[in-house]
């Protein structure tokens, strides 16, 4: 029977050679037939299947790298690495690394196969809990601002980071946070006030009062957190005289300021162009134009009137008794124009701390189109962008009077995968990342990792699916 496997191998070889195929009942031999001459090959111990030729191998690939491969129980060092000399059937892979979730996988292996396996292992993320004595406190997380205490973070990967908690009223606090696994940490704080308590009462009551230029409500009131140092209370009624006293405030420390009013004989009445101005009288702010003031007592009053994006204006009255005096303010523009194109669009804009628009997308729908904020004022100003997943470090700007200033900002992005792409099955057939364009062909771009960018064909896509951020994190 050996001879006669010899011989066939042999007339196969010698009609490959000539063209001249083997007749139809030798070619039809059946895989049972073929395993029978195996089996007999190899009890003779002269067939070529025995020995090293039925040994498998497996290379192994893994990202991140340096992964450590695991083959059924035995360590065979960091990816990438070949597994050699593995028996046909089932085998176990492991991959493992520090900061890492394991990964575990079955290969099923043919007697000699050479096969390639890849394996992704999942970064371990931190589980915190940060809360602060008041609450409401702003967290930065490496400069990063990540919302208000009470704030549970579930995405920071293994690694040490700088806590900054800052809240109104009160000192910043820094703390260290150490991530080694996902066991919960929760970290608790005292913030220290830098304030003071300020009560204000009137006589009569019902005063407006004002502190530092901010309206505090009508007297008497408490104001339980003030920023400490040199502090200039008003308080202002209508009949009456307005009253102003200026006190020096400490950290920790309880003050009662008492008014005593002086009922106001005259009038005024102030209008501005444009109105809406803000109009002082003795420094004093008494409201907007137009704007009418009675029972003031006979005397030479100051009034300034200013409004955002025009010059202030200052003018010295004299009142007589029951004088109804009328002023009239016309004031002259002292302010610029911005011009903001913002990469990507979609980005709220805020100016020293106001939100004064947000931009909407350009033709390319990255580039936004170009965002006109007018009247305002000439000066230096604080710019600040905001739209989630990106990251914006706050800038200053000088504007002079009636200068068009041009600014092409752009956002640092967070790479937070927002979209899964589906074009088949298993982990192959699965795509997930930030969604960059959807081509008019239907094609889709998709960052995967970042900087890395796949142009998926509209014809394998089976569906597209939004990521919910807690998949990602999780």
């Amino acid at each position: 029977m050996i001879r006669t496997g010899f011989n066939l191998n042999y007339h196969r070889r010698a009609n490959a050679a000539t063209g001249t195929r083997l007749p139809g009942r030798v070619r039809r031999l059946s895989l049972v037939t073929l395993l029978a001459f195996a089996s007999i090959l190899s009890q003779s111990g002269c067939g070529p299947l025995s020995g090293d030729a039925e040994l498998a191998s497996i290379k192994v690939v893994a990202r991140p790298s340096d992964a450590v491969i695991i083959c059924d129980g035995k360590n065979y060092g960091n990816a990438p690495v070949v597994i050699e000399g593995l028996s046909g059937g089932q085998h176990l892979l492991v991959a493992r690394k520090d900061g890492y979730r394991e990964e575990r996988t079955t290969v099923n292996l043919l007697p000699g196969q050479q096969t390639n396996q890849r394996i992704e292992l999942e970064a371990v993320t931190g589980l915190v809990l940060i809360e602060s004595d008041p609450p409401g406190a702003d967290v930065n997380i490496d400069k990063a601002f990540k919302g208000q205490t009470p704030l549970l973070l579930d995405e920071l990967p293994i690694g040490n980071y700088r806590v900054s908690l800052y809240k109104e009223s009160y000192f910043p606090r820094e703390l260290t946070l150490k991530i080694r696994d996902r066991i919960p940490q929760h970290i608790s704080t005292e913030l220290t006030s830098d304030s003071a308590a300020l009560s204000i009462y009137s006589q009569p009551a019902g005063g407006s009062v004002v502190v530092n230029g901010a309206s505090m409500g009508r007297t008497p009131c408490t104001i339980d957190r003030i920023k400490t140092g040199d502090t200039t209370v008003e308080i202002t009624l209508d009949g009456y005289l307005p009253y102003q006293q200026d006190i020096r405030l400490r950290a920790g420390e309880d003050y009662n300021v008492r008014a005593e009013l002086i009922p106001l004989p005259s009038g005024l009445t102030v209008y501005s162009v444009p109105d809406g101005a803000r109009v002082y009288v003795e420094e004093e702010f008494r409201g907007e134009t137009p704007l009418t003031l009675t029972n003031l007592v006979v005397d030479s009053y100051s009034i300034r009137v200013e409004k955002r994006g025009f010059e202030t204006q200052r003018r010295e009255i004299d009142l007589g008794p029951g004088a109804r005096r009328i002023e009239e303010f016309r004031l002259n523009s002292n302010s610029g124009k911005i011009i903001l194109v913002t990469e990507p669009a979609n980005v709220k804009v805020y100016i020293d701390g106001e939100l004064v628009g947000e931009t909407t997308p350009g033709e390319n729908e990255i580039i936004s189109e170009p965002l006109e904020l007018d009247l305002i004022s000439q000066g230096r100003h604080r710019l600040q962008l905001s739209r989630q997943g990106y990251y914006y470090e706050p800038k200053s700007i000088q504007l002079e009077r009636n200068e068009v200033l041009s600014l092409h900002e752009q956002m640092q992005r967070l790479f937070i995968p927002d979209t899964i792409v589906r074009t088949g099955e298993g982990s192959s057939g699965v795509f997930r990342g930030i969604l960059l364009r959807r081509h008019p062909n239907g094609d889709i771009d998709l960052e995967t990792r970042p900087g890395i960018i796949v142009t998926i064909p509209r014809d394998e896509i089976q569906s597209v699916e939004a990521l919910d951020p807690k998949e990602v994190r999780d």
